[in-house]
């Protein structure tokens, strides 16, 4: 389900990386590890509402960008952050659970 909303600006703290759609589609993903990582730690069993974050985009899709998956959360300067500005945001819901191996 999607809709749009209106949103203050707010923070978000997390897991950073840095890649490309060239790299996601040949098997060097880092987009996955991530995820991975993110649902590995502490921090992702802090809140039920998960942010994928994409910026910093260097030549549009074609170069470099930024992800950050994590949490909205003003107090854990422990991981890697980007504040989100205020404005009208499509916000993509699904709900999903996971399964321990």
């Amino acid at each position: 389900m999607k809709q749009i909303i209106l949103k203050n600006s707010f923070n978000i703290v997390g897991f950073k990386t840095t890649t490309n759609n060239k790299d996601e589609l040949n098997n060097v993903s880092k987009i996955s590890k991530l995820w991975n990582n993110f649902f590995s730690s502490e921090i992702s069993s802090l809140i039920k509402i998960t942010y994928g974050v994409y910026f910093n985009y260097q030549n549009m899709h074609l170069g470099d960008y930024d992800i950050l998956v994590g949490i909205e959360d003003n107090e854990n300067s422990n991981f890697e952050n980007v504040v989100v500005q205020s404005g009208k945001y499509m916000v993509l819901k699904r709900k999903v659970k996971f399964q321990k191996l």
